[in-house]
């Protein structure tokens, strides 16, 4: 296998363990044989793909996709020498991997074993920055180096670290992001199905952002929704401010319910979210304490 020059004992290890619990391993198709990958692609995804003629179950796709999901880092350690641990040193590679979201990962394509009449979503991407084309079975690079531009920006989007991480060249770290991939490749190995993917640009999302984007009370408008929001009415006419007391954003009409308290009353003002019922506009602002009323 060309993942990388220690993934062929990985993959031979995964294949006896898929043998050990009853689970025949999937061999590639060879040049000849017909794919035993059936490609599903979302029609309104820009994604195409092609397939090696030496090798069907090669699937190769070209275009981007913007992902919302969890971003891994974690330090790969290989011992190259049996021994005692504290006589041995291993090589430390820094590998991340893409695990999108539940509802992005819809605009993602599905993969159908027609041996086993099963769909396999891309639910795990292995990142890599650097490949090399193969008839038969492309090679990917997923070793980073932490210095370098690839790695960097990779870990610039993660807020927060685990102490000791690059400096130990141990563990493992999380992030939420939403990410860019490009060079998607999925292919079948030692009975599993592998995607790799190249990251284009990756931008982080606060942890309560990503959790609150998979809970279905989060989204506004709906029955039940957002228990947490603090709602108000104005009962008069009134307006919102950028600031207590100073300029005047927009003036709010009489009988209006879209307004959201954001923080507790202080000095006689309530920062607030407002949306304008006629654009779906929102601001946010400050307003008399005074000329707003709670809604239960």
């Amino acid at each position: 296998m060309k993942m990388n020059q220690v993934q062929p004992l990985f993959i031979q290890v995964l294949a006896f363990l898929a043998m050990a619990v009853g689970m025949a391993p999937m061999q590639a198709a060879t040049a000849g044989q017909q794919s035993q990958l059936e490609v599903s692609v979302p029609e309104e995804s820009e994604l195409t793909y092609d397939r090696k003629e030496a090798n069907p179950d090669f699937i190769d796709f070209s275009g981007e996709v913007e992902q919302t999901g969890v971003l891994l880092a974690y330090w790969e350690l290989l011992y190259m020498e049996t021994g005692p641990l504290e006589d041995s040193e291993p090589l430390r590679n820094l590998k991340f991997r893409f695990y999108p979201g539940p509802d992005s990962r819809q605009a993602l394509p599905s993969i159908a074993y027609t041996s086993r009449n099963e769909q396999s979503p891309l639910d795990r991407i292995f990142i890599y920055h650097t490949r090399s084309q193969d008839s038969m079975l492309d090679e990917f690079f997923s070793e980073f180096d932490q210095s370098d531009p690839e790695a960097r920006q990779l870990l610039d989007a993660f807020q927060d670290l685990p102490p000791g991480f690059l400096e130990n060249q141990e563990g493992k770290a999380v992030q939420p992001v939403t990410i860019t991939l490009s060079g998607l490749a999925s292919f079948v190995e030692g009975g599993h199905l592998f995607t790799f993917g190249q990251v284009t640009s990756v931008k982080s999302l606060s942890l309560e952002d990503y959790a609150l984007a998979l809970i279905q009370d989060a989204q506004s408008g709906d029955y039940l929704a957002r228990p947490w929001d603090y709602r108000l009415q104005a009962p008069d006419a009134t307006a919102l401010y950028q600031q207590p007391g100073g300029a005047r954003l927009t003036d709010i009409p009489a009988g209006t319910h879209t307004i959201t308290r954001l923080e507790p009353v202080q000095s006689g003002w309530v920062k607030v979210r407002y949306q304008d019922e006629q654009s779906g506009k929102e601001l946010t602002g400050y307003m008399d304490a005074r000329e707003v009323q709670p809604v239960n």
